[in-house]
C-alpha cells in the first residue's frame, strides 16, 4: 500500500458515512500526546474502524505517528521517546500533526479508496 502524505486538514470525519471500511488496511499508527479535541481512544478507535492497525511502540512497521501538541505530562511532543525514534535517521514514519491531520488522512485514504473501488467495478463490469 502507497503511505499518503498527512497533507490534508479537516474537522471532521464522518465515520457513519464510511463507504470502504478497510481503507487503512495495511497501516501502523502509533499515537502520542494529548490532541487538542479528540480523544486518544476515539482516535485510536476511527483508525481501526478504518481497518488500520495501533501500536503502542514506534517500530520498523509503523507508518504514522500521530501526536497531541504536548506529551501526557506536560512536556513538548517532540522531547518524547516515540517522536524522537519516528524522526531519527532512516525512519519513514510521517508525522501526523494533531486531529485535523489524522481526519485529513481519514479522508485521503477513503477517498483513494472510492476511486480504486470505483475503478475495479468498473473493469469488473467491461470483462463480461
Amino acid at each position: 500500500m502507497t503511505v499518503l502524505e498527512p497533507t490534508l486538514e479537516r474537522d471532521d470525519f464522518d465515520i457513519d458515512s464510511v463507504n470502504v471500511p478497510e481503507c487503512m488496511m495495511g497501516l501502523t499508527f502509533v499515537f502520542t500526546g494529548v490532541m487538542d479535541q479528540l480523544a486518544r481512544d476515539d482516535a485510536q478507535d476511527l483508525v481501526k474502524t478504518l481497518g488500520g492497525r495501533v501500536t503502542s511502540a514506534v517500530s520498523g512497521k509503523t507508518n504514522y505517528l500521530v501526536v497531541g501538541p504536548v506529551l501526557e505530562d506536560g512536556r513538548d511532543y517532540t522531547e518524547g521517546s516515540k517522536y524522537k525514534k519516528a524522526t531519527a535517521a532512516n525512519s519513514k514514519v510521517k508525522l501526523v500533526m494533531g486531529e485535523k491531520q489524522l481526519y485529513g488522512l481519514c479522508h485521503l485514504y477513503h477517498d483513494k479508496a472510492m476511486k480504486e473501488k470505483e475503478i475495479s467495478s468498473i473493469a469488473t463490469n467491461t470483462e463480461g
